[in-house]
């Protein structure tokens, strides 16, 4: 009796192994490619480059607006990390003289003033070049519409370099002179340094083509910035911290 039961239970196993195969497969055909999308990739980037080119503006200005163009040339190492360089122009500017008179009053103001002190975070960004390691954990893919599905991947990156830095004083001046128009004339000092920065950045990017896609990411920039307080007096001194300027950055990205 227990050697039918076992010659029963071993003819269920193998017919189990040989049906579920069979099945699972047929299942396989019947509801096409699996949607795990995360971990199947549409395109894979291991070992190729990319260059991309990006513009943006800072999203935290205080007296300083920033614009920044950016080239970006990147090698994959794997699907999820690659080493990118970032260099480019920013053009920076006083943000309210050029829309009214405010920074033009203060510096007539500040003249005035027996202690004078200067502001903290007036370093105007020129230019950037860093060095960034960007890890890409996230694929996936968002459908927009029953027949087009938008695959997409989100990464984080760090890295660091150095920034050309421009800095003009509302204190230290020499000279300050209104003029007919309400503006002013003034002799102020001034620096062009260039400062050591990291950056920190997340993004996303959404592929058109195995070598086309579009970017989009928050990048903070940041570096470290001195303001004098109570100028030409004995309690004069220097304050030392960091800029922190964060940008919204967008622009595309070619594959090779």
């Amino acid at each position: 009796m227990q050697t039918k039961r076992s010659i029963r239970l071993a003819l269920t196993v193998a017919l189990a192994a040989t049906v579920w195969p069979a099945l699972a497969q047929t299942e396989r055909e019947a509801i096409g490619p699996s949607r795990e999308v995360v971990q199947e990739r549409l395109y894979s980037f291991d070992g190729r480059f990319d260059l991309s080119l990006m513009g943006g503006i800072a999203m935290n200005p205080k007296l300083i607006d920033h614009y920044a163009f950016l080239l970006r040339p990147a090698y994959h190492l794997t699907d999820a990390w690659s080493l990118e360089l970032v260099g480019g122009y920013v053009l920076a500017r006083e943000r309210q003289s050029l829309t009214n008179r405010e920074l033009d009053a203060i510096r007539i103001s500040i003249f005035q003033e027996d202690d004078k002190s200067e502001f903290a975070d007036m370093g105007q960004m020129q230019w950037v070049a860093m060095t960034v390691v960007r890890w890409s954990p996230i694929y996936g893919k968002l459908n927009l519409a029953a027949e087009v599905p938008v695959h997409f991947g989100a990464y984080a990156s760090v890295g660091g370099g150095v920034l050309g830095v421009f800095r003009e004083s509302l204190a230290d001046c020499s000279s300050v002179t209104p003029r007919g128009d309400g503006y002013v004339d003034y002799e102020c000092a001034s620096s062009h340094d260039v400062k050591p920065g990291v950056t920190f950045a997340l993004g996303l990017r959404f592929y058109l083509a195995d070598w086309l896609a579009l970017r989009a990411e928050m990048n903070s920039f940041m570096f470290p910035d001195e303001y004098r307080i109570h100028l030409n007096s004995p309690n004069e001194r220097l304050v030392q911290g960091f800029t922190n300027v964060l940008m919204f950055l967008g622009g595309a990205s070619v594959f090779f």
